[in-house]
C-alpha cells in the first residue's frame, strides 16, 4: 500500500511539473509572438507614413509642373509661388535664408513634436473635394487618425538652396517633410524626415 501511495505521489508531482513547464513555454511563446506582432505593426505604420510623405512630394511636383506648363494659370493657381515666396503665410511659405530645419528626432511626445513646427509649415491638400493646393499647417485637423497624415502630425517646410542641402542652385527649393506619431502597438514616439530638392527651371 505504501509503495502504491508513493507512486501516486510521484505521478502527481510529475504532472504538476509538466504543467508548470508547459505554462512557462506558452508564456515565452506568447511574449515572442507579441513582440513580433508589435514589430510588424510598427513596420506597417512606418511604411504607411513614408507612402503619405512621398505622396506629398509627388503632389508638390505636380503643382510645380502645372505652374511651369501654364505660367501659373493652371488648376493649382499660384500654389507653387507660395512655396518659393518668402512672404508671411498664406502668401508664402519659404523660410528665410538665416533659418534652418529643426530636428524632431529627440522629441518624446506628440505635443513636444508639434512644438517644433515652423510657423511657415504647410501641407498639400489632395482631398477629392478640393483642387490640389497648399494649406497652412495648423496642427491636428481631426485628432483621431491613428498615424501621421498630411495636415495631422505631418507637415512640409521649404528652404532656399544651400540651407538643407549644401549646393546652391538657382531656381531650386529644398523641401523637408516631417512626421511624428505614436505607434498603435505602444512604445516610443516615431519620427520620419525626408528631404528633396525641386527645381522650377528658372
Amino acid at each position: 500500500m505504501r509503495n502504491i501511495d508513493r507512486q501516486r505521489g510521484d505521478t502527481l508531482i510529475e504532472v504538476m511539473l509538466a504543467i508548470t513547464i508547459a505554462a512557462v513555454v506558452v508564456v515565452m511563446i506568447m511574449t515572442l509572438m507579441n513582440a513580433g506582432l508589435s514589430s510588424l505593426q510598427n513596420s506597417i505604420e512606418r511604411s504607411q507614413v513614408r507612402s503619405s510623405m512621398q505622396g506629398q512630394i509627388s503632389a508638390l511636383q505636380y503643382i510645380r509642373d502645372d505652374y511651369m506648363a501654364t505660367s501659373g494659370t493652371g488648376v493649382t493657381g499660384d500654389s507653387w509661388e507660395s512655396v518659393t515666396n518668402p512672404s508671411p503665410p498664406p502668401l508664402g511659405y519659404l523660410n528665410s535664408v538665416g533659418s534652418s530645419p529643426i530636428s524632431i528626432s529627440d522629441t518624446t511626445t506628440i505635443s513636444d513634436c508639434e512644438s517644433k513646427v515652423q510657423t511657415t509649415a504647410f501641407y498639400v491638400d489632395t482631398s477629392v473635394s478640393s483642387p490640389v493646393k497648399i494649406e497652412k499647417y495648423t496642427g491636428t485637423i481631426l485628432g483621431t487618425l491613428p498615424i501621421a497624415q498630411p495636415g495631422e502630425h505631418m507637415w512640409i517646410e521649404s528652404y532656399p538652396p544651400g540651407i538643407v542641402l549644401d549646393s546652391i542652385v538657382p531656381g531650386a527649393v529644398d523641401i523637408v517633410v516631417h512626421a511624428c506619431w505614436e505607434p498603435l502597438g505602444g512604445g516610443a514616439l516615431k519620427h520620419e524626415t525626408t528631404v528633396v530638392r525641386l527645381y522650377d527651371g528658372s
